[in-house]
């Protein structure tokens, strides 16, 4: 977020902070700070992600996944800031800081908890007075003024041209780096794109459209342009966020991405955001997730390694059975109780060569077997069949115990690539299995606490979802205590069945319709519909799904309803997508012949404050 995209966001959304009281502060990253605020009736975020790397400000929705520890600076914010109302705000939009007064608490605090300063460079801090930059304007570039004669369009080239080769933004704000690729891009020649290669030569309307653009950019008003990226495998939905900017991209610079036009910068700076903040908290739960795999694959690698090793070791051992072979095919000479430090024998004991008069020769040359002199002869030889003997039964030991290594590496390699608490946020880590115990003699184990996620089946679609299935009614319930409002919600229509949420990295993430399918038809496969040819099943988001309180567990009203799938029961498919090893069940998948996880449907009457003749919803 550049500094006139800054400027736009904050213009809307600082006549909306006065009187705002800010109920929550959180870090959901070392990176990211969000303040839960509340006004007119309803709760929204803003969230403040600050770094050199993609900074952004936008008000959400959703708040993102909270740590379940604060560290030591949001437990000071929240000591100044719960509970106090935003008296002021103010932008500083050259540097990308956003100050907010707050009233006066009970306590009369005063001082350094009057304001707090929400910079895209260093972050949420308080601060005792405003830096005295704080609400400066910059020098805003004069340009000669264009016009039809080539003079003067040349002069406004050169100008330009000056301006983005000019020094750093530091030194004029006004010109961020985003502002001057894209005034390159309309110069044209002279200027090089971000590889280096020199754009090609721009038309007098290039140089028209970049005098224009800054004149737009002087007055702080204007629409906002979203980007996205193609929609994966060829989709016709939406792509993913990849850009927000105050002004549209030239074609050098958008390339392939559709371009949305969102007269509300709030609106286009929330899409882009929770995309942004929710795919990082994700991508992070997942790093995280799969550390201990990834440690356990390294730590069954050097397993591997010394296995080879003692394969080496104990192959070397086997070989002495020749040596032994050989030392009793000459045993007839020695004394029982000659002690010698090595013993000279043919190479191997082959037919008698043609031509040759005397029986019982050996036609190899002879070789050197060394001894332990402390020992006969005799009980050398019977050292190494003993030796051999070990060394056969440890090769067997040693190949069943490799075949199990291996297989374990392979859990932990596909584990690490796809952590099976992928989306989860951090205080769901209950549901993500605990690392691969090491074991042994020394070693205790937990009992394993109540709520594990149990009754809770984990399957992967086929394009990377993580679908949550209940197992029986607790787990109907464990789902929607575990899910994100944004999550996506199945169940079969007119009848019980599983539970069933699809995981999103955030709100906008979108679910590609193969992945419904599959969701679809898991829980077909635990519903009443299960011997039908096409099964029924709706599609909530979680937001819209409530327990209904006093009823038995897994019992919910459904709002609204999202859309309606028609799918065909697949059995196959459970095996097929499954991460969870299989559990006993009855005879129809669930516990005395039930469908797994089911749920009752009971149509219901009007609600209390529920309009006349139209029911708030359907009960599950």
């Amino acid at each position: 977020m550049d500094a006139h995209l800054f400027r736009r966001v904050c213009r809307a959304l600082i006549p909306l902070l006065a009187g705002w009281r800010i109920e929550k502060i959180h870090a959901p990253a070392p990176d990211i700070h969000s303040l839960t605020i509340f006004a007119a009736g309803r709760k929204q975020v803003l969230v403040l992600r600050h770094g050199r790397r993609a900074p952004l400000l936008y008000l959400a929705a959703h708040k993102p996944p909270n740590p379940a520890r604060p560290d030591a600076q949001v437990m000071l914010l929240r000591k100044h800031l719960a509970g106090r109302r935003v008296e002021w705000a103010g932008c500083d939009w050259p540097r990308r800081r956003l100050a907010l007064r707050m009233a006066a608490g009970t306590g009369g605090a005063a001082g350094q908890g009057t304001l707090v300063l929400l910079d895209l460079r260093e972050g949420m801090h308080l601060v005792d007075v405003l830096p005295p930059d704080f609400g400066a304007e910059p020098d805003w570039p004069h340009l000669p003024p264009p016009s039809g004669a080539s003079a003067n369009l040349e002069d406004a080239r050169e100008a330009l041209r000056a301006l983005c080769a000019g020094g750093s933004t530091g030194a004029n704000p006004v010109l961020t780096p985003a502002l001057r690729r894209t005034l390159a891009a309309l110069v044209g020649p002279g200027q090089h794109d971000a590889r280096g290669a020199e754009l090609p030569a721009a038309s007098e309307d290039g140089v028209l459209d970049a005098c224009a653009l800054l004149v737009d950019l002087d007055s702080g008003e204007g629409d906002v342009f979203l980007y996205r990226q193609p929609a994966a495998d060829g989709g016709t939905g939406p792509g993913e966020p990849d850009e927000l900017s105050a002004w549209p991209l030239p074609a050098s610079l958008r390339g392939n991405r559709a371009e949305e036009v969102h007269e509300s910068s709030l609106d286009a700076a929330a899409i882009m955001g929770e995309a942004a903040a929710f795919t990082g908290l994700a991508d992070a739960a997942r790093t995280e997730a799969a550390a201990p795999f990834r440690a356990e694959a390294k730590r069954l690698r050097r397993l591997l390694a010394k296995l080879d090793d003692e394969e080496r070791r104990l192959r070397g051992l086997l070989d002495q059975r020749a040596d032994a072979v050989a030392l009793q095919g000459v045993l007839y000479r020695f004394a029982p109780d000659a002690r010698l430090p090595e013993v000279v024998v043919p190479e191997m004991a082959g037919p008698e060569m043609p031509g040759d008069d005397t029986p019982g020769q050996f036609a190899s040359p002879p070789r050197t077997i060394p001894l332990d002199p402390l020992r006969t002869v005799r009980e050398n030889m019977a050292a190494m069949f003993h030796r051999s003997d070990r060394g056969a039964r440890g090769l067997a030991m040693l190949e069943r115990r490799r075949a199990e290594v291996a297989r374990a590496l392979a859990v932990a390699e596909q584990s690490a690539a796809m952590p099976p608490g992928e989306g989860l946020p951090p205080h769901q880590a209950r549901f993500v299995p605990a690392p691969p115990d090491k074991g042994g003699p020394g070693s205790r184990r937990q009992p394993p606490a109540a709520g594990t996620g149990s009754d809770v089946q984990r399957f992967r679609s086929t394009d990377g979802f993580l679908l949550l299935r209940g197992r029986c009614a607790a787990g109907n319930a464990e789902l929607l205590r575990i899910a994100s409002p944004f999550d996506w919600w199945l169940h079969a229509e007119d009848g019980p069945s599983a539970h069933l949420i699809i995981r999103r990295d955030h709100p906008a993430h979108e679910v590609p319709e193969r992945t419904l399918a599959e969701a679809a038809a898991l829980v077909a496969v635990k519903s009443w519909q299960r011997a039908a040819a096409r099964a029924r099943i709706m599609v909530a988001l979680v937001r819209d799904v409530r327990a209904v309180k006093g009823a038995a567990a897994g019992a919910v009203r459904v709002d609204a309803v999202a859309r309606s799938l028609a799918v065909t029961p697949d059995a196959g498919l459970e095996e097929t997508l499954r991460l969870d090893g299989p559990k006993e069940t009855g005879p129809d998948g669930g516990a005395g012949g039930e469908p797994a996880g089911r749920s009752t449907t009971r149509p219901v009457g009007k609600s209390p404050g529920a309009a006349s003749g139209k029911p708030r919803g359907k009960r599950c």
